[in-house]
């Protein structure tokens, strides 16, 4: 472009300096204040997390209401985002009308069922044998030594809690390429093993206790590395036993009881925050979000525990429910709560347990299961369920 073309624009050029004219100035001027104005809005929202749940405005969907066949809530469960029927020979695999789709044989007559982390595990309530179904539905049998009492699966690899002949319990560590176990601990002089489950983030696994060393039964949690060298020991004797745990996120677990619950770091086994209930009814966890219903007061309450980057880190934050709930599921982000009770629903933030929408449900619901990132499975005692839609 050359001078007479520039001389023809809204700029013109003098000594090499350049000169807006004054319209041109204004309108420039307004855009940089505006855009500064979006800026310093932007920088004020918290950076890596979701939208605060409920400032789009959030219902409840209900999906269409479908027999359970005359099975009892309390046998189904989900798994892998797919609801499963537990049957006496095998797990029946539902789709989102009840309808079954395929089915499950298990190994054994009438086992024991067990939640372990990314898989089921299936034990006989008597005998040494052990057997898996693995997130795709498929099935692996690994040979054990001991009357399986529990167990967790990662990544291709096995832990199981087992009672030997001699009613010592065992822990051993598996991996399902391998026929042999990678290490067995029998574990008698520390206590009763109650629990096992892998460590996040890396080869560990912790090992839950009943303690009687002291007199009374004490909490304590042992954990290893995958060679079975111990990393660290640790007691609980100032509340009552809890024997029963949750790996939560940021390097935190869980420790509760049917009456008390107690979060602790796992580097340092300080205590950051506690709750004790008359009687706690349910507990969930989901992205690493804890959620506890329990009966205070003769009723009960609901409460969730905001991770310890949060501004209220030793605080519980209870739900500001209208009326008692009977059961709840976390969203699989750990966002959203659905409470239920009786025939009514209500949809609550798990970082203000604010109340987001309430709206009337199926009559009897008993129970409420996680079943996707915004999808619930809701069942009740009168051979219903539904899929419930957070929109």
């Amino acid at each position: 472009m050359d001078r007479e073309e520039q001389h023809d624009e809204s700029v013109s050029v003098s000594s090499g300096a350049g000169t807006f004219q004054r319209p041109v100035l204004a309108v420039v001027v307004a855009v940089w204040v505006i855009l500064f104005l979006a800026i310093a809005a932007l920088s004020q929202l918290p950076r890596g997390q979701a939208a605060v749940p409920g400032e789009a405005g959030n219902d409840i969907a209900v999906g269409k209401a479908f027999s359970l066949q005359q099975a009892r809530p309390s046998s189904i469960r989900v798994f892998g985002g797919v609801p499963l029927r537990v049957e006496d020979d095998g797990l029946a695999v539902l789709d989102a009308a009840g309808h079954e789709q395929s089915f499950i044989q298990y190994a054994y007559r009438e086992p024991h069922v067990f939640d372990a982390g990314e898989a089921l595990l299936i034990a006989p309530a008597s005998g040494t044998e052990a057997m898996f179904v693995l997130p795709d539905h498929s099935t692996r049998e690994i040979g054990v030594k001991e009357i399986i009492q529990g167990g967790d699966y990662r990544d291709g690899y096995v832990l199981t809690l087992g009672q030997s002949a001699k009613s010592v319990g065992v822990v051993t560590l598996y991996k399902l390429s391998r026929e042999e176990p990678l290490i067995k601990l029998p574990i008698a002089e520390q206590g009763r093993p109650v629990r096992v489950a892998f460590a996040p983030g890396g080869e560990q696994f912790d090992v839950l206790l009943v303690d009687f060393s002291g007199g009374t039964p004490a909490t304590r949690i042992l954990r290893y590395d995958f060679s079975g060298d111990l990393i660290f020991d640790r007691s609980y004797t100032d509340t009552d036993l809890m024997p029963a745990f949750l790996h939560l996120g940021e390097g935190e677990t869980a420790f509760y009881s049917d009456h008390h619950v107690a979060v602790v770091s796992d580097d340092t086994g300080e205590v950051r925050a506690s709750l004790t209930f008359e009687q706690i009814v349910q507990v969930e966890r989901q992205a690493g979000r804890l959620a506890i219903l329990g009966v205070e007061d003769g009723q009960t309450a609901l409460y969730y525990l905001p991770g310890p980057s949060s501004m209220s880190d030793k605080m519980f934050v209870r739900a500001d429910a209208p009326v008692p709930l009977k059961s709840f599921a976390l969203s699989s982000d750990g966002m959203y709560a659905l409470g239920a009770s009786g025939d009514e629903w209500m949809l609550f933030d798990t970082i203000t347990g604010n109340l987001l929408a309430r709206r009337r449900g199926l009559d009897g619901t008993e129970r409420v299961l996680t079943v996707g990132m915004r999808e619930f499975l809701v069942l009740t005692s009168e051979d219903q369920a539904s899929i419930v839609t957070i929109r």
